[in-house]
C-alpha cells in the first residue's frame, strides 16, 4: 500500500509540474487534484486504523503485563505488530492493508510503554554511558 500511495503521491505531482504530459496524456488539472484527494483518504484510513486499534489495545494492556509479564508481552505483541507491519507493506489490497495498520498500532500498543519503562529504570547507568561513548 504504501508503494502504491508513493507512486500515486508522485505521478499526480509530476503531472502538476509538467504541463506538457498533462497535455499528452489528456488530463485536466481536476483529475490530478481527484488523485491527490484519494491518495490523502486512503493514507488518513491506513492512520485511523493505527491510532484507533493502539488506543483500544492500550486500554487493556495493563491488564495482559500484570498477567503475563513483561518479557512475554514484548514477545507477542511485538510478533503482532511485525505481522501487521509485512502486511501493511506487502498487501495488494487496500483494505487489508489498513488492517495491517491496525495490527501494527495494536501491537506496538503495549511494546512502546514497557520499553519506555524499563529504559526509565535502568540501574547501571556508568556501564550504559561507558558502552555509548565512542
Amino acid at each position: 500500500m504504501s508503494a502504491f500511495l508513493l507512486n500515486g503521491l508522485t505521478f499526480a505531482t509530476y503531472l502538476a509540474w509538467i504541463p506538457s504530459a498533462k497535455v499528452r496524456l489528456g488530463i485536466s488539472d481536476a483529475d490530478v487534484v481527484l488523485a491527490l484527494a484519494g491518495c490523502l483518504v486512503v493514507a488518513s484510513t491506513g492512520y485511523a486504523a493505527f491510532t484507533g486499534c493502539q488506543t483500544a489495545a492500550r486500554l487493556g494492556g495493563d491488564r495482559l503485563r500484570a498477567a503475563y509479564g513483561n518479557v512475554r508481552i514484548v514477545r507477542w505483541l511485538g510478533t503482532v505488530a511485525l505481522a501487521g507491519l509485512a502486511i501493511a507493506i506487502f498487501s495488494p489490497w487496500v483494505p487489508l492493508a489498513v488492517a495491517g495498520f491496525g495490527l501494527l498500532g495494536a501491537g506496538l500498543s503495549v511494546v512502546i510503554p514497557v520499553v519506555f519503562g524499563a529504559v526509565g529504570q535502568g540501574r547501571n547507568e556508568e556501564a550504559s554511558a561507558r558502552r555509548a561513548a565512542p
